[in-house]
């Protein structure tokens, strides 16, 4: 492993004992190894930074084609050959960008240290006296939800006790799981390792991963974005009216044929901040730091291992570094803090992310309790957003490559079998089972909620085959795949919810998801890669090739933690090969050069987001709307507004005008104002919303109600965005 010492010894004995070398010549033998050595690990090390350098100027290339004609003079007369460059179109570049990638990742997954086998000590197992108990727990469990599913089958109301049953069969499950929970210590005779692989006690640099990832989704939280999307409207507005008590339900089909249950943590957050709009977005920021926190615990479980020391040096870490790495990068990219400030969106996809870690902790430790904990977050994962299925998927194939690659786990002596495996689906069906009910008294709303996204609706099709301006469904199959795989690095968004014009990642995150994913092609001996891949590949199938509209970035953001799992796992190959190479020094160096861009990458991701989306690009019309929501939250409470009603103008009834100005809108008494019919006096402190446009109509109001004072609202570059006349005694 450390290339040192050991072979040459052998070689230089041996030979000297055959009598092919003497003891004159072994010195000179030695050298010549040593040499050879220095020499292979120079070449090594060259080529893994020509192999990340190609990655990532190709990425900077894919990012923005109009950097060839960016280069300068003196850069093109030095290499005549990048001049001709300048002349080729932008479809033969992004080519030759996309051949570079693939080539450089595959170099580089060729030349790196492949990753070492996770290390399992082995361990003893005592059962519990109460298992038999446990087992009677989890049955009635069970029976309760099978009680759940045929009365929400039958009936649309859902009295208290149904919610009662529904929590009472979830603490059953919970308690039966602990109570079979096998324990499990080291084997007495197995000699106690100097270190012991523990990532999770890196948890203070979480902390402040934690911290920072809340200050930088929270900046300006209620101003950025300024638009808000129609679906950010209708979830907003439906948690609305779960929080001031119009529904109560939990289980009914809601907007867009969610169960009420997936609103629920925006009507919280609304409850409690007395406001729609700032209360969807603490639940989306809620979301983003349960999802940060979701791929550090599962980077430490994938990446667990024992640590090992030469020397006193540390040459192998016990995958705390990876797993932070994966953390970081999850934090800083402008997908992320966009979708962090939106309604259910990213929910499925933190609980997600920690029912997976749930599973594979469950499986390794062979702890009913955390299996059954996994089976009851997924099962909450799949009542979110639509996206939650998919990690349904990909947990199934986790199952079947972890009963294939750690059969140990499962029918080992000490494994947990299969009857241990049950509970997983178990406890999945015990918190689902009061909307299963739902859905089999309301099949058209199930049956919608998954197929009206699909591809395969005729209208879909159709709708495709005019957008990609390709025909037949195997063409668009392939045309939806291709964008889908390549949008992390040069397809943007299609869908409303962010419109981003630039690839998924940005550039340098792009190149290091590039490199990792050239690791994990190069080393499918491993698990770890096969895990990686199933649910890689699982998204780009799910979430892009069967979508209508693909990229279509709500349905794939379940890439946003896998692919910061697969950068991670790139960063601390990289810095693994430097140390074999160069020694403590290169590694130094490489992972400072990578923190610094990281750094780099996070300032700048979080500069072009807010530059761009603290704007509002939009016809007249959509922005008088939006701003003059924004224009009630800065009234007081007994200042009573106005707005001028016509064709193409503002109207109180307005969705977004309620969702926006959220308590305002509640607390403010609305008027309205005709020209053919203005009033002769409107009481003191009233505020009149006029729009940028609105001179002649203020000159017309001004002389009416004398004394007016006008106050101007701006946008960040001091554009006028509403006018507010407030009337003065």
């Amino acid at each position: 492993m450390l290339e040192r010492g050991q072979p040459d010894s052998f070689y230089l004995g041996l030979s000297t004992l055959l009598g092919y070398a003497s003891p004159t010549s072994s010195a000179a033998l030695r050298l010549s190894y040593v040499e050879e050595g220095l020499r292979v690990k120079f070449l090594r090390t060259v080529a893994l930074i020509s192999a990340a350098l190609t990655v990532v100027l190709a990425q900077f290339l894919l990012f923005s084609i109009e950097l060839i004609n960016a280069l300068p003079g003196w850069l093109l007369d030095l290499l005549p050959s990048l001049r001709s460059l300048t002349f080729w179109s932008e479809a033969n570049l992004q080519g030759l960008a996309l051949m570079l990638v693939a080539g450089g990742a595959l170099v580089f997954g060729l030349v790196v240290q492949p990753w070492d086998s996770s290390q399992i000590l082995p361990q003893r197992t005592v059962y519990p006296r109460t298992a038999r108990t446990g087992a009677f727990l989890v049955g009635g469990a069970v029976l309760v939800g099978i009680v759940l599913v045929l009365f929400t089958w039958q009936n649309e109301t859902e009295p208290l006790w149904l919610l009662l049953g529904w929590a009472v069969s979830i603490v059953l499950m919970l308690v039966g799981a602990g109570l079979g929970t096998a324990q499990r210590a080291l084997l007495d005779e197995t000699p106690t390792p100097p270190l012991l692989g523990r990532p999770e006690s890196s948890w203070p640099l979480l902390l402040l991963v934690l911290i920072g990832a809340g200050l930088l989704t929270g900046w300006h939280l209620v101003d950025v974005p300024v638009q808000v999307t129609a679906a950010a409207v209708v979830h907003g507005l439906q948690a609305k009216a779960l929080a001031i008590g119009a529904e109560s339900r939990i289980f009914a089909p809601g907007a867009d044929n969610l169960p009420l249950f997936a609103f629920y943590p925006s009507a919280l957050a609304i409850h409690l901040s007395g406001d729609t709009l700032l209360g969807s977005r603490i639940a989306g920021v809620l979301a983003g730091l349960l999802t940060v926190l979701g791929v550090w615990l599962l980077g430490c479980e994938l990446f667990r291992r024992l640590p090992e020391r030469v020397d006193g040096l540390l040459w192998r870490d016990d995958g705390s570094s990876a797993a932070l790495c994966a953390a970081i990068i999850t934090a800083i990219g402008y997908t992320f803090v966009h979708f962090s400030r939106q309604p259910i969106l990213l929910e499925p996809v933190g609980w997600g992310t920690l029912a997976l870690w749930a599973l594979h902790r469950g499986l390794r430790t062979r702890s009913l309790l955390v299996l059954a904990l996994s089976g009851l977050l997924l099962g909450m994962t799949s009542l979110l957003y639509l996206t939650g299925w998919i990690f349904v998927v990909v947990a199934l194939c986790w199952l079947l490559w972890l009963a294939l690659g750690r059969t140990h786990w499962l029918r080992g002596e000490d494994g947990i079998g299969w009857a241990g495996v049950a509970i997983w689906p178990t406890a999945f069906f015990v918190f689902i089972a009061p909307v299963v009910g739902v859905w089999l008294r309301h099949p058209d709303a199930f049956g919608q909620r998954f197929l009206s996204a699909s591809i395969f609706d005729a209208g879909a099709l159709a709708r495709m085959e005019a957008f990609y301006g390709i025909q037949g469904l195997p063409a668009i199959l392939w045309e939806s795949f291709r964008r889908s795989l390549l949008t992390f690095n040069l397809y943007p968004d299609t869908s409303l919810a962010f419109g981003f014009d630039r690839p998924m990642f940005d550039p340098f995150v792009g190149a290091l998801l590039v490199m990792g994913l050239g690791v994990i092609v190069l080393n499918l001996d491993r698990i770890l890669s096969w895990l990686l891949l199933t649910w890689w590949g699982v998204v780009l199938i799910l979430g892009g090739g069967l979508t209508e509209g693909a990229p279509f970035w709500p349905y794939l953001l379940p890439l946003l933690p896998i692919g910061s799992l697969i950068a991670g796992l790139a960063v601390e190959r990289w810095r693994s090969t430097l140390l074999h190479t160069g020694g403590p020094w290169l590694r130094h160096v490489g992972t400072v050069a990578v923190l610094g861009l990281l750094l780099w990458t996070g300032a700048q991701n979080w500069i072009n987001y807010y530059e761009r989306y603290t704007l509002l690009d939009a016809p007249p019309a959509e922005k008088a709307v939006h701003y003059a929501g924004r224009a009630l939250r800065t009234l007081s409470p007994e200042q009573t507004p106005y707005l001028v009603v016509g064709e193409g103008r503002p109207q109180w009834d307005d969705a977004r005008i309620v969702y926006i100005a959220g308590n305002a809108y509640d607390v403010l008494a609305h008027g309205e104002l005709r020209l053919d019919s203005l009033p002769e006096t409107l009481p003191p402190g009233s505020a009149i919303l006029l729009l940028p446009e609105d001179q002649v109509l203020a000159s017309v109001l001004g002389s009416r109600f004398p004394g007016g004072v006008y106050r101007i609202l701006r946008d960040r570059q001091s554009n006028p965005v509403m006018v507010v006349m407030v009337i003065g005694d």
